[in-house]
């Protein structure tokens, strides 16, 4: 190669990683890092295929910068460096928290404001440089070649510094996935995210269908979960206690069944327990531990499909705004739908994946020991998004309405019924425990809910839908119909109720949901939080928002809260509810839009509260300021000037549930906003 060919790759070839690497190798590390345990494969095998193909774009790159025009090719340097320090800024400075990805509706013009700065961004940093290019051009290839060295170093250390942890590995379905006890059984199912009420509608609707398949069941139509998602509840489900922030919430996740759990005591009994799940809980004490990969295919697949879905990500991460919603795709991301191989296109889904494990385990269990067997089974359907309908079929994701959502529900529900039926004709159904859960609700408001209120973790009727999982218990030698009991039972009942039906001493809390008088007077606790998909990292959450309940869940007259658990590191924003993320003015204010309702808790030491408000809604807006039952103020807005409210909180009462609450009449909506806006509030104070 000639010196000038030699000199031309020098000064392409770090400008061309720059734009390169942080989405086929920095970006994919970082999202990988962070939710390590929904791999089952390692990064370094994941990432390959991004890695060629990345390769083969910056040969390109360099090709084309080789054999253009010398008088062009200062140009094309700065343009390459000033797109690999946009997506360098993009991907490390300017991430935005859209929720989890979970098939829930994105609301994407509360990111709207992000545009104008985005798009400025990626319009003038590009050609500033290719206009200064005679200043950038000798600078490109070392600052490139920096920046490019720095996330590397920052990649070395991150690997070097991350806890260590099992090595994800692959497994093919064992054939001890498929096994039955010709002694005893109990077998625990876990439909992740199903709603109980809709379980309670399914069998009106189908009773004669279900009494044969499900009989002797109890259904527990009052049955609690502890917290709206997976992360913690699944540790209440098989410990019978509860997180409370008390300490690092991975090292609890990891460590916490040790002090004692449902499967630690199952073996203690003379049981062999056999756990299959996507995620690793507990699994240092199963006999037997197959994590089911999402998607439900062979390893080369996997991995293809991980590859594809990292690039997805890391591109969404470093794309501006505007491009998100393309890249997201309506939940078919744009390179796994185009590039996964197979049906991994579908199975990615946690719903068609459940329904495709449940499947073959319908198909393929049969009687191969005879020591006592509890076999722990959780799959994601009907855990959004909905992607099947009632007979199974994929449909695509769909917006998740009751109607459909209930449609998979039925469809988790049948394939449990295949299971069931299967148990029967091997001869093992009639003396087996059958237990059939799920760890949270999805938050639909439930048709039969009263005395609803608005509280700071969210609406009460939410609240209630994501309390409401599901259990559903089949006691050895039980027959008949399947029995409806409102029973006030908890999720931090399942330990005793396996452990208790199946004879085995323990020393577990909770009561044997199956033991349990429908008239007993209890106190069941369910705590809210808020939790995105990148926090399953996190260490602690931010807030816990505990809530008593005395009575029937359907009636929010019941529901009391009872305080709040913050983070050690938790700061104000913590303490304040219903309000959106920061925006800028343009004239450089910073400020937050309310919701029609708002909370900010007040500190044990506080007497006064102010506060900043601005209306520029297009008709005239009423602020109300109480706490509990007491106004303190009420104002109404009919410009869009700043407005300060401050007041004397009122004496006394408990400080742990003491919130002030603005109330915004009438809430608005701008054209083209999904988000339902009060007023934009900033400078929030606690007075002595």
């Amino acid at each position: 190669m000639d010196r000038n060919r030699l000199a031309r790759l020098k000064d392409v070839g770090a400008p061309a990683l720059l734009v390169i690497l942080p989405l086929c190798l920095f970006g994919p590390h970082a999202i990988y890092s962070g939710n390590e345990a929904e791999f089952t494969a390692p990064f370094w095998q994941i990432v390959r295929p991004l890695l060629l193909a990345g390769a083969a774009i910056v040969l390109a790159l360099v090709a084309f910068g080789l054999v253009l025009p010398q008088r062009v090719l200062r140009g094309y340097v700065a343009l390459l460096f000033g797109l690999g320090l946009v997506l360098w800024i993009q991907g490390n400075f300017l991430v935005a928290d859209y929720g989890a990805f979970n098939g829930e509706a994105i609301d994407w013009a509360a990111h709207s404001w992000r545009n104008p700065y985005e798009i400025t961004l990626w319009v003038a940093v590009p050609l500033l440089c290719v206009a200064a290019a005679k200043y950038v051009f000798p600078l490109a290839p070392f600052a490139s070649g920096a920046l490019v060295a720095l996330q590397a170093a920052w990649l070395v250390t991150s690997s070097l510094s991350a806890p260590a942890t099992a090595r994800p590995e692959w497994e093919g379905p064992a054939e001890s996935m498929f096994d039955l006890s010709s002694s005893r059984n109990a077998i625990h199912i876990v439909l992740d995210g199903f709603q109980s009420e809709m379980f309670q509608e399914i069998l009106e609707e189908d009773r004669q269908t279900l009494d044969r398949s499900w009989s002797g069941a109890v259904f527990f139509a009052d049955h609690t979960g502890a917290f709206p998602s997976t992360i913690v509840s699944i540790p209440a489900m098989l410990t019978g206690t509860v997180y409370r922030n008390e300490r690092d919430l991975q090292r609890y996740i990891r460590d916490h069944f040790e002090n004692g759990s449902l499967f630690k005591s199952l073996r203690a009994g003379g049981f062999r327990v056999d756990s299959v799940t996507g995620m690793q809980y507990d699994h240092r004490s199963a006999t037997n531990f197959y994590r089911v990969p999402r998607p439900y295919v062979s390893y080369p697949e996997y991995v293809e499909f991980a590859a594809w879905q990292l690039a997805d990500l890391s591109l969404f991460r470093h794309a501006p705004h505007i491009l998100r919603p393309k890249i997201h795709n309506g939940e078919a991301w744009r390179l796994q739908t185009l590039l996964g191989p197979g049906d991994t296109r579908s199975r990615r889904l946690h719903s068609v994946n459940g329904a495709a494990v449940l499947g073959e385990l319908a198909g393929r269990v049969r009687v191969a020991t005879d020591e006592p067997l509890y076999k722990f089974i959780h799959v994601g359907i009907p855990h959004l998004p909905v992607a099947v309908d009632a007979d199974c079929a994929f449909i695509g994701t769909v917006r998740a309405t009751r109607e459909r959502y209930k449609a998979q529900a039925r469809c988790a529900i049948r394939r449990v019924s295949a299971l069931l039926d299967r148990m029967k004709d091997l001869g093992v159904y009639d003396e087996s425990l059958i237990v059939v859960s799920s760890d949270h609700g999805l938050g639909f408001k439930p048709l039969k809910f009263v005395n609803d209120r608005q509280l700071p973790p969210g609406a009460l009727s939410s609240l209630v839908g994501r309390s409401m999982a599901l259990l559903i218990v089949k006691g050895p030698g039980r027959t008949g119909p399947v029995r409806v009991s409102y029973a006030p039972t908890a999720i931090t009942d399942i330990p005793a109720t396996v452990l208790t039906a199946m004879g085995v001493k323990h020393s577990l809390p909770g009561e044997p949901a199956l033991d349990l008088a429908e008239d007993a007077s209890r106190q069941r606790v369910f705590t809210m939080y808020d939790w995105e998909h990148e926090d399953w990292a996190q260490k602690y959450f931010d807030a816990l928002d505990v809530m008593e309940i005395r009575g029937r869940l359907l009636d929010g007259n019941n529901w009391t809260p009872a305080g709040t658990i913050y983070s050690p590191q938790a700061g104000e924003d913590a303490r304040m509810r219903g309000l959106y993320d920061r925006q800028r003015s343009r004239n450089g204010v910073e400020y937050r839009w309310s919701t029609p309702q708002a909370f900010f808790h007040t500190p044990p030491d506080a007497r006064a509260f102010e506060i900043k408000v601005r209306s520029i809604a297009p008709m005239p807006q009423t602020v109300t300021l109480a706490v509990g039952d007491r106004e303190l103020g009420r104002i109404t807005l009919s410009d869009q000037s700043w407005v300060t409210l401050k007041h004397a909180l009122p004496p006394g009462g408990d400080p742990a549930v003491r919130w002030v609450r603005l109330v915004v009449e009438p809430s608005w909506k701008p054209r083209g906003e999904a988000r339902t806006l009060g007023v934009q509030t900033r400078d929030i104070h606690w007075g002595p």
